[in-house]
């Protein structure tokens, strides 16, 4: 179960979504450059998860 959460509240579209993706966590940051940075970290309070965050730009939003 993954749980998708958006940063910047003015551009809210879903506080939280449960999706399936590769079963890991994905935060959405929105970012005000116009660069695309990926951050990943690993953490495993009960399982073997990546923690993955995004920085995007706006409601641009990128896999």
């Amino acid at each position: 179960m993954t749980e998708i959460y958006f940063y910047d509240l003015s551009s809210l579209i879903f506080s939280s979504i449960s999706s399936f993706f590769f079963s890991h966590t994905f935060l959405f940051f929105f970012d005000n450059d116009l660069n695309f940075q990926r951050v990943e970290k690993i953490i495993s309070p009960m399982k073997m998860n990546k923690f993955f965050i995004f920085f995007i730009k706006n409601n641009f939003l990128i896999r």
